[in-house]
């Protein structure tokens, strides 16, 4: 544990676990836990939405044959970019709740914090390149466009699993950066003087 001051009270700060405690206050202060969750978790889908966006573009891209046919037929190219988007929110905030669930429950096992985003990611990635099918009118003839379901399907999965990483170490940097968590390097000599006592 490691003893911090801020300009309000001081508090203690695990560097293991991240565990946050007020010094002389209550164990838990349920506001500033909550606040901090919702800041971190908005981290988390910003991130979540830039990377997934690009990651999803290229899904597309690579499992339709005929991609700018799909995207000039009147329709395909808004609900495309609405599920797009929807799953991009999806995967940031669950990357975000699986890391936070993942150190909340399990703060020694170290297994559970790679293995729980990866397969929260893989199953998001996974629906997503199997709805690209639901997302090409029906008038454009879905057999010649899209590719074999099965491997569209764990590409989208495959493509998640390599994304989480990015997702995770941007948002842990730039939580360190704005105070919610210790820096990444926990030396004292680390920069960071609101981590040290």
């Amino acid at each position: 544990m490691h003893r911090s001051t801020f300009s309000g009270p001081g508090m203690i700060v695990c560097y293991r676990c991240g565990y946050r405690g007020l010094i002389g206050g209550p164990i838990i202060d349920p506001v500033r836990e909550v606040s901090t969750f919702i800041v971190i978790q908005w981290i988390y889908l910003k991130h979540g939405l830039a990377v997934w966006l690009l990651a999803s573009a290229a899904l597309f891209f690579v499992w339709v044959r005929t991609p700018l046919t799909a995207v000039t037929q009147r329709g395909a190219t808004v609900p495309y970019i609405l599920v797009a988007l929807g799953f991009s929110t999806v995967l940031g905030s669950a990357i975000g709740l699986s890391v936070f669930l993942g150190g909340w429950l399990f703060p020694r096992v170290r297994v559970i914090h790679l293995v729980l985003p990866l397969s929260v990611a893989a199953a998001i990635g996974a629906l997503h390149g199997n709805w690209i099918e639901n997302l090409i009118p029906a008038a454009v003839g879905i057999e010649s466009l899209l590719r074999h379901q099965t491997l569209r399907t764990l590409s989208g999965a495959g493509l998640a699993m390599l994304a989480t990483p990015i997702i995770i170490v941007r948002s842990s940097k730039m939580g360190a950066r704005k105070g919610f968590r210790p820096p990444l390097e926990t030396s004292p000599r680390s920069g960071d003087t609101r981590w040290d006592s």
